[in-house]
């Protein structure tokens, strides 16, 4: 049985004292028995965590002109237009994809979430990253080939991918730069680099690749349950894809104009079966978890995302300055709650299912 050495420590910061508190050396491990936090702490570089038994004094903050200052700044400000926007759960939801800030959420929401295995959605991570770079991608292509003559004249593919790529390291900057959501980045550079370079972008060299600059950079990531599954995810869905290329009935859907609105809810839906069925077996060996409706949770949310809540995200942080951006907040903001009515409705299903 592993004791707890308790310390009183006096901290300074800034030549102004902080509260006495209690410290102690890593956490337990709690419902995670495969999570080590004691190891995640000592690789964060914290030697202690605690808590004081009295409000912080207020110390002073740093230099104003500091880039990290900068973009929490901006984070939150952010955080608090698009809650102006959307009131709610619906705005919180919709604050925390998009800036990180998960402040404003109820904790009966994040139980639902939780419960339905929807938790990942809140997370800026791969599928937040992939869907801003995809969405940037698609209107910045199709926006300049509709001005005539440009798509003869200029690389508009290249020129997208670039724009993109800017793109994700500004939602990267803006979110915080979290850990899930470098990683993200990193994989999805390599996707858009391969497309400036005139290499096959989504290809398992190119998570190989990612693979190794993630690692160079965090060795120590690879136990971790968040670079398995977001890798398991990635590699589930390429094959996948690649194996249904060779389909005839799949190459048919794909130039069938009579199925033109329905591929990207096909595509969305199979998207979440893959991701989730590679997924789950990670899950269940660092949690302790294998939801019995999970799949279903997101098959019904994530398509969402996908179609709805993302794409009206980058269209209305692109109408901000115009001061239009009321109108796509508003859209996602019913996607958003879309997806919370889902998360109680699983999340009921399965508290019904224990009775």
């Amino acid at each position: 049985m592993v004791g707890f050495s308790f310390v009183v420590v006096r901290l300074w910061i800034s030549a102004l004292p902080v509260r006495f508190g209690r410290s102690r050396p890593g956490l337990p491990t709690g419902n995670a028995p495969r999570i080590d936090f004691r190891r995640l702490a000592w690789f964060d570089r914290l030697g202690a965590v605690g808590y004081t038994k009295s409000p912080m004094v207020e110390i002073e903050g740093g230099d104003p002109s500091a880039l990290g200052l900068l973009a929490f700044r901006w984070r939150m400000a952010l955080s608090r237009h698009i809650q102006a926007q959307v009131p709610g759960q619906d705005g919180a939801f919709s604050a925390a994809i998009l800036t990180g800030d998960r402040s404003g959420i109820d904790p009966a929401v994040e139980r639902d979430l939780r419960i339905s295995t929807l938790y990942h959605l809140v997370s800026i991570s791969g599928l937040h990253m992939t869907l801003i770079a995809a969405a940037v991608f698609v209107f910045v292509r199709y926006g300049l080939a509709a001005v005539p003559g440009l798509a003869l004249r200029l690389p508009l593919k290249k020129i997208a991918a670039a724009i993109a790529l800017a793109a994700g390291f500004g939602y990267l900057w803006i979110s915080g730069f979290e850990v899930a959501a470098q990683r993200a980045y990193i994989m999805t550079a390599c996707f858009l680099v391969a497309v400036l370079i005139d290499r096959p972008a989504l290809t398992l060299r190119s998570v190989a690749l990612a693979a190794m600059i993630v690692l160079a950079f965090s060795p120590e990531s690879l136990m971790e349950a968040g670079f398995q599954m977001s890798f398991a995810a990635t590699i589930g869905l390429i094959s996948a894809f690649e194996a249904l290329r060779r389909q005839g009935w799949w190459m048919a859907l794909q130039t069938d104009p009579r199925w033109r609105f329905v591929k990207p809810v096909i595509a969305c839906a199979m998207t979440s079966l893959v991701a989730g069925t590679a997924t789950a077996p990670f899950s269940a060996f660092h949690f302790n978890l294998m939801a019995q409706y999970g799949l279903l949770a997101n098959l019904l949310a994530v398509p969402m995302m996908g179609a709805v809540v993302m794409p009206a995200a980058v269209i209305g942080l692109a109408l901000a300055p115009l001061g239009l951006d009321w109108l796509a907040f508003t859209i996602m903001g019913w996607g958003v709650a879309y997806v919370l009515a889902v998360a109680k409705f699983v999340a009921n299903l399965g508290a019904r299912r224990r009775r």
